[in-house]
């Protein structure tokens, strides 16, 4: 059945009822879909190329693949990027350390890049687990009487990041064991890119997060109590170090394994208080927590009918999917903290502990909605964060948060994820496949190996859509010390004034690009543009470049995120002509370049023709201030440049009744042209003198 343009649903056997769609989809843009391509499925108009098998195990697809296709997604795995010949058993779990599709966020979502002519995407509609055999496993041909070459040919590899090989006449199959069919979602499009935004849309658009949150995090110590919260983010301020906002970890809680959700008032005696003294030094507040209620809180009592049938950390597990155990939950947090200036929360363990001490509710567990506890698993997450949302929705103001899992359809939650794992290259892969499904993830920093190895955790924080700081078990910044015994103990490193001077310097540039990031975000919600893609989803022609992996940051940036042990590197840099960030100096694209960096850089070019609207108060109020904005033109070859800027209030549902405005910047023949379209009446920008790159 076709959908929209290009969107096509197929329905094999007999779907069970209680899939990921009933309960964490949002509407689909079909409107917005169907401005972009029509292309038919690859599969057939019935899906008549798929076939279809049901056995004792479940359900079985089996798709065709070419020979020269390569398969990109299923959410967020941090150990490969081409998953072409690998088996994938997507499964929600914490901290995955193989490449067998265990993961924070799996997504039974693919991308194929294909033919030449289209790309698809397929999406299984289930909240079970799912395996994808991608080209890794065919089945046997009992008519076949000649022998086939083997054929097997080494992928060209980019560093470590995928070690694949591809098989001749190579087959996608799809298994959902324990249910009797599946609906299909077929998504085609001319680019992968194209695929992903159809995805996107189809999810409901992206989500559109508070300006504040576009700022750099920073998450104190566990430990500290309230006295030490305000000495600390006093002392950032101090040293001009820009935060926007800071999060408690556990300590703030009376239990925190399971949680409380109450303030512990040995620790934090006046927290009332606190949150005033720190909206005063313009920081927002973010609170960690988890779903496992502890017998010790108020709304342990009221929850219990509305419970799973096992405990975790002897606590329940609130069944989300029923309207009761949110509004009991909701109601809770919005009188006790939302309304008291509490700006978001990091819900935290949501995901599973198969692969981590076995401290989760098992896959056998029933809820009161009817879903089993592998079902819960994929969703309990997006429950969660609608719980904590209809909240922020009912106070009219947006939030944007921390989440540790995600599933199908995420775009439009506010959450960004993090992993306890903290392999840089196992972030930067995260970061490259986060927008082929439409998710967030942020490579949060914590010690560092060296002062070197810093420098680039931040840079990758610096140049993707979040920054930030989880210092949760050190006393003092990492720019003060890297190392955690010597931190605690209050040792500065020897270097620490340089240290902290280009720490500053980082963290400065993420705050200048907070205008572009926000537009960015806001072409993610209107049009499906994630704001951070893989180039390999935007120019075809890098899949066959032996060079690191590239990003597009929003439209107009690319970035290359390095690990410390990565200085002399070669890069693809896609056709036309790009400025690199840190030296202006010009580049003639569609050719490779081997380049060597500094470990405070990395390569980060801008494309010639754009305008980049940068930040120049970096120590100010995102809730309050003006941004005064530096327009920094980078001419193409006519001498001209353009650029849109976004503006909101930056906290309300405005926008979503087009109470925003848009900012043409155009610069020809020498001059600056500014126009603005829209019906915000307010104004958080104004421009200050431009700058000509040269």
């Amino acid at each position: 059945m076709r959908v929209a343009n290009g969107v096509y649903r197929c329905t094999f056997g007999k779907p069970e009822a209680l899939t990921a769609e009933k309960f964490i989809k949002a509407e689909a843009k079909l409107d917005k879909i169907n401005k972009l391509s029509d292309l038919p499925s690859p599969f057939g108009v019935n899906a008549e190329k798929i076939e279809y098998e049901q056995n004792k195990e479940g359900t079985i697809l089996t798709l065709p693949m070419l020979d020269t296709e390569n398969i990109y997604g299923f959410g967020l795995q941090m150990k490969s990027v081409i998953h072409t010949a690998r088996k994938k058993f997507l499964r929600t779990n914490a901290d995955p350390k193989s490449d067998a599709g265990d993961s924070h966020a799996p997504v039974p979502f693919y991308v194929s890049t294909f033919d030449d002519k289209t790309a698809y995407g397929l999406l299984i509609e289930t909240a079970r687990y799912t395996t994808f055999y991608c080209g890794s496993s065919k089945k046997l041909n009992k008519g076949k009487t000649e022998v086939e070459a083997s054929g097997f040919e080494q992928e060209s590899a980019t560093e470590t990041f995928y070690i694949g090989q591809k098989k001749k006449n190579m087959q996608m199959v799809i298994s959902i064991e324990k249910v009797e069919g599946c609906d299909i979602i077929l998504f085609t499009g001319e680019t992968p890119d194209e695929v992903c935004r159809k995805y996107i849309l189809y999810s409901g658009g992206g989500c559109m997060p508070p300006l504040y949150g576009m700022g750099v995090w920073y998450r104190m110590d566990m430990y500290f109590k309230q006295e030490e919260i305000l000495k600390s983010a006093k002392k950032m301020k101090e040293d001009n170090m820009p935060v926007s906002i800071i999060g408690l970890e556990p300590g703030w809680q009376t239990m925190a394994y399971s949680c409380s959700f109450k303030f512990n008032t040995d620790r934090y005696p006046d927290p009332d208080r606190m949150l005033e003294e720190m909206t005063e030094m313009g920081y927002k507040m973010n609170l960690w927590e988890h779903a496992f209620t502890h017998p010790a809180s108020p709304i342990y009592k009221a929850l219990l009918p509305y419970a799973g049938d096992y405990e975790v950390w002897g606590g329940l597990v609130p069944d989300f999917a029923t309207k009761e155990a949110r509004g009991i939950f909701g109601k809770y947090h919005k009188e006790t903290l939302i309304d008291k200036g509490f700006s978001g929360f990091k819900l935290d363990e949501c995901d599973g502990s198969d692969l981590t001490g076995g401290w989760t509710y098992p896959n056998m567990a029933q809820f009161p909605s009817g879903l089993n506890g592998e079902q819960m698993h994929s969703i309990l997450p997006q429950l969660y964060q609608q719980t904590m949302i209809e909240q922020f929705r009912e106070k009219g103001i947006r939030t944007l948060g921390e989440v540790r899992a995600q599933f199908s359809y995420a775009a439009p939650y506010p959450f960004v994820l993090y992993s306890d794992l903290y392999g840089h290259d196992d972030f930067i892969r995260a970061l490259i496949n986060m927008g082929f499904t439409g998710l967030l993830f942020s490579p949060e920093i914590r010690e560092a190996a060296s002062k070197d190895d810093l420098y680039r955790r931040i840079l990758s924080g610096v140049f993707s859509i979040k920054l930030e700081f989880n210092i949760f078990y050190m006393k003092n910044p990492p720019w003060f010390n890297h190392v955690i015994k010597e931190n605690n103990n209050g040792v500065a490193d020897k270097d620490v004034s340089e240290i902290t001077d280009k720490c500053r310097e980082l963290l400065n540039i993420k705050m200048k690009l907070v205008p572009y990031l926000y537009t960015a975000f806001h072409r993610y919600y209107t049009d499906g543009i994630h704001p951070f893609r893989s180039l390999r989803s935007i120019y075809p022609e890098i899949a066959a470049q032996e060079t690191v992996e590239g990003c597009a940051l929003g439209n107009d940036i690319i970035v290359y995120p390095l690990t410390v042990a990565q200085n002399k590197v070669k890069i693809y840099l896609p056709k036309g002509q790009w400025y690199e960030f840190f030296t202006n100096e010009l580049f003639e694209g569609g050719k490779q370049y081997e380049l060597e960096y500094a470990s405070n850089r990395i390569p980060v070019f801008v494309k010639a023709g754009t305008i980049l609207p940068m930040l120049e108060n970096t120590m100010l109020d995102l809730n309050k201030d003006m941004m005064e904005i530096t327009p920094y033109i980078y001419p193409n070859k006519s001498g001209n440049a353009k650029c849109e800027l976004y503006e909101d209030d930056g906290i309300s549902y405005g926008y979503e009744n087009g109470e925003y405005n848009i900012y043409k910047l155009t610069y020809k023949d020498g001059g600056l042209r500014i126009d603005k379209k829209g019906k915000y009446n307010g104004k958080k920008a104004v421009f200050s003198t431009y700058k000509v790159v040269k």
